[in-house]
């Protein structure tokens, strides 16, 4: 059996990408070979000595490494503020786009890890379903703030879930005769000016509800999970707890960021610590002032701030 990956990422994000790269690859209990597809938008010249780097280390451990330009995307057509990055919207297209022999491909952002092998994702039957993600723990339904924006709630049903796109297995062929791609983007062309998180919300309506819930456990946000202050009564309680037992993927989504922030505590952000000393020794990690604040704030504060945190993320629309 073979597992077809495939990531999007520019510059910016080598470096997570290789820890997780690590955390999937050198797990000694995966029995499958893989393809990584990876997909960036800046010139093959900058990407080729590094992917064939990536291919001479991980040779023996049966994974392949091949990379794909974006010249398809239109970046000039794309909203874009505070950190989004013309690159995020390529999940919309890739599949559709890059030759690829099998029918499935499994999408990983590249600012998480894997604690558990993926073929048992890999093999989830899909049905007639266009994906498999995961509900957002964060924000789990359509209706909730940063999801879909106010001025678009018109779309799906106001108790939809919504589905964090950081993790998609995707069936090729049912994504694209379900119209996803173009579902989004002409979403994203008739509300740039009020969208919220860009290709994700695009996503979430273009995928409609044609998408299969999978546990969170494959795809448990670091920055909220386990922690006193989030509102779980719109998940499933019984597997969010079984899911903070035993994560098979989790999620460094939002700004904080262990690999640019040494400061930041607790156990998921331990556990990406050991992962990136394993993958990337010595590594040097900036030690700024503002990186102690962020992380003051998130261990001492956030508990009693985190409502007006919200507020203020949903009113500048995301940070």
């Amino acid at each position: 059996m073979d597992i077809s990956l495939l990531s999007t990422i520019d510059t910016n994000y080598r470096t997570p990408f290789q820890v997780l790269v690590h955390s999937v690859a050198g797990d000694r209990r995966r029995a499958a070979a893989i393809q990584w597809h990876v997909v960036t938008d800046e010139p093959e010249e900058c990407w080729t000595d590094w992917i064939a780097a990536m291919n001479a280390r991980w040779a023996g451990r049966s994974v392949t490494f091949i990379l794909h330009g974006a010249d398809w995307l239109q970046a000039e057509h794309l909203p874009l503020r505070g950190r989004a990055r013309p690159i995020m919207y390529a999940r919309i297209l890739a599949p559709a786009r890059i030759p690829c022999a099998t029918a499935r491909l499994l999408y990983l952002d590249a600012d998480m890890i894997a604690l558990q092998p993926l073929e048992p994702l890999w093999e989830i039957d899909l049905g007639q379903h266009a994906c498999a993600c995961s509900q957002d723990i964060a924000i789990p339904q359509t209706s909730s703030g940063m999801a879909i924006s106010q001025a678009n709630r018109s779309r799906p049903g106001a108790a939809t879930p919504y589905f964090n796109a950081g993790v998609m297995l995707i069936d090729r062929r049912q994504w694209l005769e379900a119209g996803v791609p173009e579902k989004a983007l002409e979403y994203i062309a008739a509300s740039a000016g009020r969208i919220n998180l860009f290709d994700q919300e695009a996503l979430n309506v273009g995928v409609g509800g044609n998408w299969r819930r999978i546990s969170y456990r494959w795809n448990l946000i670091a920055s909220v999970a386990g922690r006193p202050f989030l509102d779980t009564r719109a998940l499933d309680n019984r597997d969010y707890r079984d899911s903070l037992a035993e994560p098979c993927l989790v999620h460094f989504a939002g700004t904080l960021k262990p690999w640019q922030n040494p400061f930041l505590a607790g156990r998921w952000y331990e556990l990406y610590r050991r992962t990136m000393s394993d993958a990337l020794p010595g590594h040097a990690v900036s030690r700024s002032w503002r990186h102690r604040l962020q992380a003051i704030y998130d261990r001492h504060l956030r508990w009693l701030a985190y409502p007006l945190e919200r507020r203020v993320w949903i009113a500048m629309g995301g940070f």
